[in-house]
């Protein structure tokens, strides 16, 4: 039957790993938050809504007989529900029918706008821009935006800086599968702990564990005494450990 120290060891060893297994866990949970309202608008049919689409188009190329066309994508998220900390802010967009190395930018919306009625010629005011990116070929990508997401909105336009003659596709909130819809990616850092302090408390707790039961093993198999034991004949009680006493002589009790 183990003892009740052994048994203490084993509770302890498991609590240890039970909270390591709980670091990985709050380390790889995120909040994911789908945009309110997404949608384009484009210069060739500056009257016409495209809010309910699966898809947005952006890029400015060149048409003949029409001349240059160039359409914007705007996304807006609400923050308001958000109470998870904030320490990394990732867009994520899925592109797709992208042929080459195509460059785009994010500009700050700060006038609102509806999904439903947002047209090339009642698009709200573009604000700073925020930074740029490129995609290559079709591709899902990340973008941290942590520095730019502040207060309960995220309101951006994506837009070619410059003439690329090419048009690409983002998947919008109303395509079919959550997976490539665009979203924002929240993660923090609160509740993580550093695995090294609980890799050694383990080991030094399995070590110190098994050295003692040992020791209380080797003692009882050699019939050594406890050292909390007073003599039985003249009651002195010894800081070694012993078959007799170190006082009178006498044997002592095992």
């Amino acid at each position: 039957m183990k003892s009740k120290f052994s048994k203490g060891i084993i509770f302890f060893t498991i609590l240890i790993l039970s909270l390591s297994a709980l670091s990985f866990t709050a380390q790889a949970s995120n909040t994911v938050l789908f945009p309110t309202k997404d949608s384009y608008v484009n210069s060739y049919e500056p009257h016409k809504n495209f809010g309910s689409q699966m898809n947005m188009e952006c890029g400015t190329f060149y048409v003949p007989m029409t001349g240059l066309q160039q359409i914007e994508a705007y996304i807006y998220f609400d923050l308001s529900g958000i109470s998870t900390g904030r320490s990394k802010i990732e867009l994520y967009l899925d592109f797709y029918l992208v042929s080459e190395a195509v460059e785009f930018k994010i500009l700050n919306i700060v006038d609102d706008w509806e999904e439903s009625s947002i047209t090339w010629f009642n698009k709200p005011l573009q604000g700073e821009i925020l930074l740029y990116f490129s995609v290559v070929n079709d591709s899902e990508i990340l973008i941290d935006v942590s520095s730019h997401v502040s207060g309960d909105i995220f309101s951006i336009c994506i837009d070619s800086p410059y003439f690329q003659d090419e048009l690409v596709n983002i998947t919008s909130k109303e395509y079919d599968w959550d997976n490539y819809r665009p979203c924002l990616i929240f993660s923090s850092n609160n509740g993580q702990v550093t695995l090294l302090p609980v890799i050694v408390g383990i080991v030094v707790t399995i070590i110190s564990g098994g050295s003692i039961i040992w020791v209380g093993r080797y003692n009882k198999r050699n019939g050594v005494q406890k050292l909390q034991n007073p003599c039985p004949k003249c009651g002195y009680k010894s800081l070694l450990p012993g078959k007799y006493c170190y006082n009178c002589g006498a044997k002592l009790p095992l």
